[in-house]
């Protein structure tokens, strides 16, 4: 899941920040908190190899930081983001 990886891992140089299962974790809080399971998601990012160890091709960074992403979850009356960035 991409919001795992994110939560898990730096974006600059893929060490990894928390436990996967911690991200997982906090993942499924914020999926359950703020996306509504009927909710439209988007992100910035192309994801190239989601099979594999994750390599990200940005669209649009969003912020000055070398590395942004985004996700983003849109129903017809609600709005929600999770925005991380990183610098190397």
């Amino acid at each position: 899941m991409l919001l795992t990886d994110i939560l898990s891992r730096d974006l600059a140089y893929r060490s990894e920040i928390m436990s996967v299962a911690k991200a997982e974790a906090w993942a499924d809080s914020i999926l359950a908190t703020l996306f509504p399971a009927d909710a439209k998601l988007m992100t910035n990012l192309d994801v190239l190899e989601p099979s594999k160890a994750p390599s990200y091709s940005c669209y649009f960074s969003g912020t000055k930081a070398t590395f942004s992403v985004g996700i983003i979850a849109i129903t017809s009356r609600t709005l929600a983001l999770v925005w991380v960035e990183d610098e190397d």
